[in-house]
């Protein structure tokens, strides 16, 4: 004797307030037109998870402390760096940068709206994987001379090292 397993149950109450069990049974979907979606289908689509916009705002005057409750210096956006966006400071548009950097998998180019068109409507046209600054070109100059400056502190640090082990 095979037996089937019991079908799930729910039981919900009336109108009138008496408990009804309803009986769940399974269900075949037949689609009659080929390209019809039924909401299973749409369920298990791509889901793009939503981004809340300008929530670096949140961080507006914060400050990092160290251990002895002193205020670290903070740092400024770089010269190529310009902040975008309805009421974006300098340190709201840094915290934004230093996100994306962490967190993106991908290039990171800033927001490729104008200024205009940002003030004026941001909701619809700024790009929450961005950060809040404007288009940022980096030139071969920009990368010559960050070069420099790694050369430079990598011999300071050779010469600290040779010294250290002389002692």
């Amino acid at each position: 004797m095979v037996m089937n397993p019991p079908l799930p149950t729910k039981k919900i109450k009336t109108a009138n307030g008496r408990i009804v069990p309803i009986i769940r049974q399974p269900v075949t979907v037949i689609k009659s037109q080929p390209g019809s979606k039924s909401k299973q289908d749409l369920k298990h689509g791509p889901s793009i998870k939503p981004q809340q916009i300008f929530w670096q705002k949140r961080l507006e005057g914060l400050r990092a402390t160290n251990l002895n409750s002193e205020f670290v210096e903070s740092f400024d956006l770089p010269k190529n760096m310009k902040p975008v966006g309805p009421n974006v400071g300098s340190d709201t548009a840094l915290r934004s940068v230093i996100t994306a950097l962490y967190l993106k998998q991908g290039p990171i180019i800033g927001q490729t709206a104008g200024r205009n068109i940002l003030e004026k409507n941001p909701g619809v046209f700024l790009d929450p994987k961005q950060p809040l600054v404007g288009t940022v070109i980096i030139s071969d100059e920009d990368i010559r001379r960050q070069e420099e400056r790694v050369n430079l502190l990598r011999r300071k640090l050779a010469i600290a090292i040779n010294e250290s082990e002389k002692r």
